[in-house]
């Protein structure tokens, strides 16, 4: 009898272990994601103290309409920078679909995008992972915000 009550408790601590892990990974993984936002940020700032916008950047490019892929904190600032620069935001990708708060097509991550020079990715610490999947519906060029950051 005791033997049985042992083996539960012993099942009931690691199941607390494993759900433990798992909130403590989520939580590195968004202090890694929060990290990388801040450091994109601060090049961001540094660029425009400079004098120079995101825009500047794509326009030596020959980049003229874009897709911004991500709308967290950093694809609202880049939006917002973008659409007072004369560069064509012509797509909004995100998993969240918020509709009618843009004036460019809102669509989901693995929609096919037409007319536009390059997707411009905001989640940089996905760049890798992002890319392939866009590769995967799109023929197109491929940017990570950090690049164009410069």
């Amino acid at each position: 009898m005791v033997w049985w009550l042992l083996a539960g408790m012993l099942a009931g601590v690691l199941a607390d272990r494993a759900c433990t892990h798992k909130v403590l990974t989520k939580k590195n993984d968004d202090m890694e994601k929060t990290k990388a936002n801040l450091l994109i940020l601060e090049e961001w700032l540094a660029m425009h103290r400079r004098g120079r916008r995101v825009a500047d950047a794509l326009n030596e490019k020959g980049i003229r309409n874009v897709a911004i892929y991500g709308m967290g904190i950093l694809g609202s600032h880049l939006y917002q920078e973008l659409n007072v620069s004369g560069i064509s935001v012509k797509y909004i990708m995100d998993r969240r679909l918020v509709k009618g708060v843009y004036s460019a097509e809102v669509c989901g991550p693995e929609a096919k995008v037409e007319n536009v020079d390059a997707v411009i990715v905001t989640p940089v610490y996905q760049f890798e992972e992002i890319e392939r999947n866009i590769h995967q519906v799109n023929d197109v060029q491929v940017i990570s915000l950090r690049e164009l950051l410069d």
